[in-house]
C-alpha cells in the first residue's frame, strides 16, 4: 500500500512537472504537497527521491527539492541517443506486437484526430509513443524511451504550445503509416517514419524557438545559449586589472544584497563586477552558474532569472 502511494504521487508529480504546472526552480514543499495529497511526508519523499533520478527535480542541501532546469544543449544528447533507439523500438515492435495492441493503437489515433485542445492533443501523442514503446517487450528499451522522452515532451510545453496547422497535421498521418507498417511487418518503413516523425518533433520546437523553419533536413542543433541567439550569462574569472580600469569598472555604481533567493528579469543588458560575495544563477532554460568575488559577469538583455545569494554581494554594475 505504501509503495502505491509513493507510485501515484510519483505518476502525479512527473506528470505536472512535464506539463510545468510546477515551473522550473519551483520549490517542491513537503508540506504543501502531504496536503494536497492528502497523505504523510514518507510517500512524498520517497516520489521525490523517484523524480531524482529522473533528473525533473534536483535536491539543494538545507533547502528541499527544486524543479530541475530545463537544459535545452542538453537535448541535442537526448535526440540523438533517442534516434539510435527508435530504430530498436521500430524493429522489435514489428516483431512483438499484438493484433490487440494494434487496435489500441488505431483507437488512440481516432481519438487524437478528433482533439482540438493542443495540450489534450499531446497527451494521446505521448500516449501513443508509450503503447508502441511497451510493444517492444523490452523493459530496459522502455524505461529509457520513457524517460528520454519525458524531458523532449517537457520541452515541448516549455516553448509553449502553438497552433501550428503543418505540423499537427502530420502528427496523425504519421501515426497513420506508423500502424500500417506495423500491420503489414515493414520494419525499414516504420524505423523510417518514427525517425521522420522524431525530426519533425525537434523542428517544431527550433521553429518556436527562432519564429521560422530551418528546414527539415538540417543537421539537428538548438544552437541555444549563443551570445547572438538566445539570453544568455557570461563570466569572465579574475580578469586583468588594467582591462578593469579601461572600463572604468571602479566609477560604476554599488550595489549590495544580503543572502537571499528571488526571480530576476533583465530587460537591459548589464555587467557587473563582484567586490564581494558568491552567488548561483540559474537561467530560465539554461545550466546554472556559479561566480564571486573578483568575477566579471554579463548579463544579456531578455535574460529570465533566479538569483541565489549564497554571500553577502557587493558589486559594481553598469546597465545598458
Amino acid at each position: 500500500m505504501k509503495n502505491n502511494k509513493r507510485n501515484i504521487i510519483y505518476e502525479k508529480l512527473k506528470r505536472e512537472i512535464i506539463f510545468l504546472t510546477y515551473k522550473p526552480n519551483q520549490i517542491l514543499n513537503i508540506k504543501e504537497l502531504s496536503k494536497k495529497y492528502r497523505v504523510s511526508s514518507i510517500p512524498i519523499r520517497e516520489a521525490l527521491i523517484l523524480l531524482e533520478v529522473d533528473k525533473l527535480v534536483r535536491l539543494i542541501p538545507n533547502k528541499g527539492y527544486y524543479v530541475s532546469d530545463i537544459s535545452l544543449p542538453d537535448v541535442i544528447d537526448i535526440f540523438d541517443f533517442r534516434m539510435y533507439l527508435l530504430e530498436i523500438c521500430g524493429k522489435l515492435a514489428i516483431e512483438k506486437i499484438t493484433e490487440n495492441e494494434i487496435d489500441k493503437l488505431e483507437l488512440l489515433l481516432n481519438d487524437l484526430k478528433k482533439e482540438k485542445n493542443l495540450y489534450e492533443f499531446f497527451k494521446l501523442e505521448s500516449k501513443f509513443h508509450h503503447l508502441l514503446n511497451c510493444s517492444t517487450k523490452n523493459y530496459f528499451l522502455i524505461s529509457t524511451l520513457e524517460y528520454l522522452g519525458n524531458h523532449l515532451e517537457r520541452l515541448l510545453f516549455f516553448v509553449k504550445i502553438r497552433n501550428s496547422d503543418s505540423y499537427f497535421s502530420r502528427i496523425p498521418k504519421d501515426f497513420e503509416y506508423i500502424i500500417l507498417s506495423l500491420k503489414e511487418k515493414n520494419k525499414e518503413e516504420c524505423v523510417r517514419i518514427l525517425k521522420e516523425h522524431a525530426t519533425e518533433f525537434i523542428e517544431y520546437v527550433k521553429e518556436s524557438i527562432y519564429g521560422k523553419s530551418l528546414g527539415l533536413n538540417k543537421k539537428i542543433n538548438l544552437e541555444i545559449g549563443k551570445e547572438d541567439k538566445m539570453p544568455h550569462v557570461k563570466i569572465e574569472h579574475n580578469p586583468d586589472r588594467k582591462k578593469l580600469e579601461k572600463m572604468d569598472v571602479f566609477n560604476w555604481q554599488i550595489w549590495e544584497k544580503e543572502p537571499s533567493r528571488y526571480d530576476w528579469t533583465y530587460d537591459t543588458k548589464e555587467i557587473c563586477y563582484l567586490l564581494e560575495g558568491k552567488v548561483r544563477v540559474e537561467p530560465e532554460g539554461g545550466k546554472p552558474v556559479e561566480f564571486g568575488a573578483g568575477d566579471l559577469v554579463t548579463f544579456s538583455a531578455g535574460l529570465k532569472c533566479i538569483w541565489d545569494i549564497g554571500q553577502k554581494v557587493k558589486k559594481h554594475y553598469k546597465l545598458g
